[in-house]
């Protein structure tokens, strides 16, 4: 698919160590569909870890752990996406085992709220894009 990307730029929102487990898979996420070019449209997955003993969470960050929709950002274009995953994601398997479903909304994301939002996003490009990663991504969980 050309035209589209997919990005991660790090752990936002850290209150504590996100695990070396997470910055692998994110390292796996850059490099599935980078940016060819700097106007290509982007899905931005962007990672938020806490652990509830350390404090409350960020601000910003979301109040539970999900998926959600952050920022459209017309000039950058990219659609900023939130992902917390659950504390005490241990291993790789255990984080794709939860990633693998949230990129399932993700995808739904981009078909049905970024349309919402600005009209000028490929957001069906961009879902299919999710989705393909989400397929790579379940080759190697298993």
């Amino acid at each position: 698919m050309s035209g589209v990307a997919i990005i991660t730029g790090g752990v936002l929102g850290e209150h504590g160590e996100p695990g070396r487990v997470l910055k692998a898979v994110m390292q796996r996420i850059r490099g599935f569909a980078p940016r060819a070019a700097e106007d290509e449209y982007a899905v931005d997955l962007g990672f938020f870890t806490w652990s509830p003993g350390l404090g409350p969470p960020p601000p910003g960050s979301p109040k539970e752990t999900g998926v959600s929709p952050w920022m459209v950002g017309r000039k950058q274009r990219r659609f900023i996406v939130r992902l917390a995953p659950p504390p005490g994601l241990g291993d790789e398997a255990a984080l794709l085992t939860w990633l693998l479903p949230a990129l399932d909304e993700v995808a739904t994301l981009c078909r049905d709220y970024l349309p919402r939002k600005s009209r000028q996003y490929p957001a069906e490009s961009l879902a299919q894009e999710v989705e393909a990663l989400a397929e790579s991504l379940s080759g190697s969980a298993g």
